[in-house]
């Protein structure tokens, strides 16, 4: 529980009080989460990010979850901003919805993904939380 409260902490830091508005992002639907508290407050980021830990500490890229903790500190927005990032989390949501039949089994294939590019120093997205973004929707369009 430690770890999840560190990262979501982390992660309201890095956004601050950045708040999606309809005016921002035009059309596109926008419903997941206005906000970081908002999108990483339900079920199905924390179930992802419960399998992920699991799969990384199963592989042996993470020894402890202690881990998390302090890795949660070097956790970035990358090259996006905090407005680009929450819209692309939505955007992926919104994908999700329309693309598959299970929406929540892909929801938290999506959070899975996204915690293990995160959290996994092997790939490009370690501790980046936009290449993750990016990098989740790409996996899970293509096993769908």
């Amino acid at each position: 529980m430690s770890a999840w409260v560190s990262f979501l902490n982390r992660v309201i830091d890095v956004c601050g009080e950045t708040q999606l508005s309809a005016s921002q992002v035009g059309e596109e639907d926008i419903s997941w989460g206005k906000t970081a508290t908002q999108v990483f407050k339900k079920s199905q980021p924390m179930t992802g990010f419960g399998a992920a830990l699991g799969k990384l500490k199963g592989f042996g890229i993470l020894k402890e979850l202690t881990e998390i903790e302090a890795l949660a500190n070097q956790i970035t927005l990358g090259s996006q901003d905090a407005t680009e990032f929450l819209f692309s989390i939505n955007k992926a949501m919104a994908w999700i919805k329309r693309n598959t039949k299970k929406i929540g089994s892909a929801q938290r294939a999506y959070f899975l993904y996204f915690f293990r590019e995160l959290f996994n120093e092997a790939t490009d997205s370690y501790l980046n939380l936009s290449a993750s973004a990016e990098s989740a929707l790409h996996k899970v369009e293509t096993q769908i």
